[in-house]
């Protein structure tokens, strides 16, 4: 329960027009939550459930006027002034986002640091670096280890043009691990580019992500729990195939098709249920058209390849070189993918392409140094063209790693 005060009256519930829904399942729910309003006006609860329905829904149109309403019946809850500023973020207006969190930080309780990183973050998109220092001044007397308030401390010293606080705050052991999509290494490389160090600027740029982190909020679970229609199925799929429930995952799927037979993630996770199931043939035809009609998207590009690599009548030279191509191509986009390099060493293990195997799995190990498996295949190239002297960064982290491997073992006899 949010609210203590419920008003006897209120407005009709906000509807969108039949047209405006292109989810045939979520028109429904949508519905029975208005009618829930129009049947109790005066609860601020229903019309909580209502706006953030269409917010998880992401017609935010619609859960904004919502929220308005919510606010002229319990103006002193912060809930709906919160709810209010996120959905005007998300529709591109800043300035009312941040008056609205503004007021949602006058009314939220003393230990919630949330809305204050939100505004120093937003106000930095705007140019307010005083304001948002102020923001963030609260926000770390509250939770100074918040994960987003580093980004805003970080952008912070960027504006002002202290690059060498930036480097520090960023080069702290564990902090580029509490942030998203490696948009850590993007304000790194920005560092070290105002400080005239453009070897590391442009060795932290090619590790970097360029999505911003989306950070959540204290109530954005409680808007998860309100997702409906094909968003809730596709929710359901991933998390039926992820758990292993193969079959289940894959009834849902063909459920999901009779509304929209293109998207291209439930026909992915279709393609991976297949491979999980062992009907590599069936697998292998859905990834390839996937292919052909996203040849953008290098995490299908990648499953392709595994799937191939695991069809005998796929291992020819002709066809290992088939996936090779691929293999290179998704390393080209995402030059630090581990997955892809271990990948591409197996490849090339299996065309006799020793130089090049070692090389993918040294930089697999360079990037992560606990993957066993590339650690196993990248020791047995090196017993095999006995170049052990010169991968002495190999050996080490097999020496390691495993220190009485056999390999490690014979190289060290041999060498007695």
């Amino acid at each position: 329960m949010y609210f203590v005060v419920k008003p006897y009256f209120g407005p009709p519930a906000i509807r969108p027009q039949s047209n405006q829904i292109q989810d045939p399942l979520l028109a429904p729910v949508l519905k029975q939550y208005a009618d829930s309003v129009d049947a109790r006006k005066g609860d601020p609860e229903v019309r909580l459930s209502l706006g953030m329905a269409y917010e998880a829904g992401e017609l935010y149109e619609f859960a904004e006027q919502t929220y308005e309403q919510l606010i002229t019946l319990v103006p002193e809850e912060p809930i709906g002034w919160y709810r209010l500023a996120v959905v005007q973020e998300r529709q591109g207006d800043l300035y009312k986002a941040i008056s609205s969190l503004s007021e949602a930080s006058d009314r939220t309780p003393k230990e919630m640091a949330a809305p204050f990183w939100q505004l120093a973050l937003w106000q930095l998109d705007i140019g307010e670096v005083e304001e948002a220092k102020t923001s963030a001044t609260k926000a770390s007397a509250i939770n100074p280890k918040s994960p987003p308030l580093l980004i805003a401390r970080v952008r912070i010293a960027l504006a002002e043009q202290r690059p060498e606080e930036v480097i520090q705050l960023l080069t702290q052991e564990g902090a580029m691990d509490t942030i998203p999509n490696n948009f850590g290494w993007q304000l790194l490389g920005r560092a070290y580019r105002a400080t005239g160090d453009l070897a590391l600027a442009e060795e932290s740029w090619s590790q970097a992500g360029t999505t911003r982190p989306r950070w959540g909020d204290p109530w954005s679970g409680e808007v998860a729990n309100h997702i409906a229609g094909l968003r809730e199925m596709k929710q359901r799929i991933g998390l039926l195939a992820n758990a292993g429930n193969i079959d289940q995952a894959q009834d849902v799927i063909n459920e999901y098709k009779q509304f929209d037979a293109s998207d291209l993630v439930v026909n992915r996770i279709d393609a991976m249920c297949d491979m999980r199931k062992g009907n590599m043939q069936k697998a292998i035809q859905k990834l390839s058209a996937l292919c052909q009609s996203n040849p953008k998207d290098t995490f299908t590009k990648l499953v392709y390849a595994q799937a191939r690599m695991k069809t005998t009548k796929l291992r020819t030279k002709n066809e290992l070189l088939s996936t090779k191509k691929l293999v290179e191509e998704v390393i080209e986009v995402q030059p630090y993918s581990s997955r892809a390099l271990l990948l591409l060493g197996n490849v090339c293990m299996l065309l006799e392409e020793l130089n090049c195997a070692i090389s993918a799995y040294h930089t697999c190990l360079e990037l992560d140094p606990s993957n066993r498996q590339a650690l196993q295949n990248a020791l047995a190239v090196l017993q095999k063209t006995n170049t052990w002297d010169e991968h002495e960064e190999i050996v080490a982290i097999g020496l390691k790693m495993v220190p009485n491997h056999p390999l490690l073992k014979n190289r060290n006899d041999s060498e007695e």
